[in-house]
Order: structure tokens, then sequence, then C-alpha cells
């Protein structure tokens, strides 16, 4: 995976595209939504097992496009195993993912954010 330095991005339409960036040093960070994403990454191992929101992200010339949202309590043991992952594949994409970790939040309003995220992004992958 090759790391961007200096990354933004806007989201439009379900589209991230990428407008400018961060140091290497920095925690990567993305916009989706109305919400502040970690990441695009594409180790697994820099996402922690705690509770968020994941967004699976698939790199297409320059631009981040949703390709699945999902919620969980424990982040990268269900991204790691997940079983829409050759779904995700069948893209034809570089796929990267991006978490929004939410400590304090019930698996109901995670549940709500990832609705509302699939009903704005409609990601080909995954039906809720």
């Amino acid at each position: 995976m090759t790391l961007y330095t200096d990354i933004d991005v806007t989201v439009e339409l379900g589209i991230i595209q990428q407008v400018a960036a961060l140091s290497a040093e920095e925690i990567m960070s993305i916009s989706i939504g109305k919400h502040q994403f970690e990441g695009p990454y594409t180790d697994l191992g820099k996402v922690r097992d705690e509770g968020g929101v994941y967004a699976i992200l698939g790199l297409n010339q320059k631009q981040y496009q949703v390709i699945d949202i999902g919620q969980s309590s424990a982040l990268r043991s269900r991204i790691g195993s997940h079983d829409r992952s050759a779904q995700w594949e069948r893209q034809n994409l570089p796929l990267s993912v991006a978490v929004l970790y939410t400590p304090r939040w019930s698996e109901a309003e995670r549940c709500v954010l990832e609705a509302e995220m699939r009903r704005t992004y409609q990601p080909p992958c995954g039906d809720r």
C-alpha cells in the first residue's frame, strides 16, 4: 500500500475525492459525510479492535468510492473475517478501509449511522 502524505478529502455522491495531504506521522483521516474517519488504511493492522463504523473504499483513478459500510463492536476482527470480502475483491479496485471509532455508542447507535450512510452512498456490496 502506498501511504499518501498530506491527504484531505471531500465526499460527493459516494465518491471521495483526494484534494490535499497530511504528513506521514499524523493520523490519516478522511471525511465521509458529516464524520471524520481514520484512514484510509490498506494495512488492517492499523485498525484497532474496538467498536465503530467502517467504510470499505475502492481507489479508482485517485478517487475513493464507497464499496461497503458496516459496524461492529470489534472492527479489526470483523473486517478481517468478513463474509463479504469476496464481494469487495470482485470490485477489481485497490481496497482500503476507513474507520470511525465510537467507544461510547451502543450497537443500536452504530446501526443508525450505518443505515444512514448506506442510504446516502448506496454501496455495491452488502444489503442492510
